[in-house]
């Protein structure tokens, strides 16, 4: 394996035999950032060299935000994408503690050198700010961030990652964002655990990230246009597992356990989106609230929902008015032993060209509820227990 060396003006990357890797503002860079508890066995380079930060276990996103500062600014110009620029900034140790926001730039990799177990960065005490990691500038774009664990406070109102605000075209030239993020785990996100809002297009949320007792949602999807979310679990959202706010993605492998309201919010804003082969399991309210049109549903789960609710919550819950909703291969079950799934279905009014399918088991009312005559060009097949 090459060693990571800096050259002597810290501008470059070079292995062993000292033949440059990456030479600042012409193919890329890389910082390396040390936590105050980083053995000292696996220190590769000095702190006093350009592109390396030593933290102190206070504060320690001043030299994240450093690092990622000059990173970003390797040939980077304010009217186009950087030529050359952008590269890797690498968490080296086992915790950082934040008292605010790092803040993403354009064309910068963030992570952790343990992975998503080990490298974990904390929300201090007082910790102040939207989020533990944010968007750095008003237009942000080719963002990655992986192998990272993020623990909030539990009780303040910061959000774990938060994407925000005009993210793809002016003033670069290329119109779509792209941003990644996988294998990470957030915990106790005093907000939401991922929040997207406005335009984060052709992005890719997942694979291989776990959420656990966000106070908010699990992931707030309102600004993922055009993007994939694939294998993210939520474990005890304070509000809704996911919330679909946002047109023509794709969510797939995803589970939603314990959410305090919806595992699927399905908003009305989430038009010509697919949902394939995910889970609710456990929420407080519906499983499913379906409120958008042109939507398919393909190979869905609901397992008990309305939990601490008997009697009064669904399955899957769809609203009056739904167009195109396409439902294929679906299962609704499980009241378990206090009954707590009412239907397995329930129609909440007419819904018009669309076809809905799915086999129920052990509901506590019925398989098949509310408006259970087709609208017009409708056909429904739901059938069970």
């Amino acid at each position: 394996m090459t060693d990571i060396i800096l050259d002597e003006a810290g501008a470059g990357i070079l292995d062993e035999a000292g033949y440059a890797i990456f030479e600042e503002g012409a193919v890329g860079a890389m910082a390396v950032v040390y936590s105050s508890d980083c053995p000292a066995g696996l220190k590769r380079v000095t702190a006093d060299s350009a592109y390396v930060w030593q933290c102190d276990g206070t504060a320690d996103q001043v030299q994240v935000n450093d690092a990622i500062n000059a990173v970003a600014a390797t040939g980077q110009t304010s009217s186009a994408p950087p030529s050359g620029g952008g590269g890797s900034v690498i968490l080296v140790g086992y915790n950082f503690n934040f008292s605010a926001p790092a803040q993403i730039q354009s064309w910068v990799d963030l992570s952790g050198a343990f992975g998503w177990k080990a490298c974990q960065i904390n929300a201090a005490s007082g910790f102040s700010g939207t989020a533990l990691i944010e968007v750095g500038q008003t237009y942000t774009e080719y963002t990655r961030i992986h192998d990272l664990c993020l623990v909030g406070s539990g009780s303040g109102s910061e959000h774990g990652i938060y994407y925000n605000s005009q993210t793809d075209q002016t003033p670069f030239t290329d119109n779509d964002p792209c941003h990644n993020l996988n294998n990470l785990v957030i915990r106790q996100s005093g907000g939401a655990a991922l929040y997207f809002n406005a335009s984060c297009r052709v992005s890719m949320v997942g694979p291989n990230i776990r959420i656990h007792s966000p106070g908010t949602y699990g992931v707030y999807g309102n600004g993922l246009t055009d993007s994939q979310i694939i294998g993210v679990q939520t474990l005890g959202s304070g509000s809704d597992g996911f919330y679909v706010g946002s047109t023509d993605c794709i969510y797939s492998a995803c589970h939603s356990y314990n959410s305090n309201e919806y595992g699927w919010n399905i908003a009305s804003s989430g038009l010509r989106s697919l949902i394939t082969g995910c889970h609710a399991e456990d929420s407080s309210k519906h499983n499913w609230f379906v409120q958008a049109s042109k939507l398919q549903l393909v190979g869905c789960t609901s397992d008990s929902a309305g939990l601490g609710n008997a009697n009064t919550y669904d399955g899957f819950n769809i609203v009056a008015g739904g167009t195109s909703i396409y439902m294929t291969g679906c299962q609704s079950f499980d009241r378990n032993a206090s009954p707590h799934q009412r239907y397995g279905v329930y129609m909440n009014g007419t819904t018009t060209q669309s076809r809905i399918q799915c086999s129920t088991y052990n509901n506590d009312t019925g398989s098949f509820g509310g408006t259970t005559t087709p609208g017009t060009g409708s056909a429904y097949d739901v059938f069970g227990t």
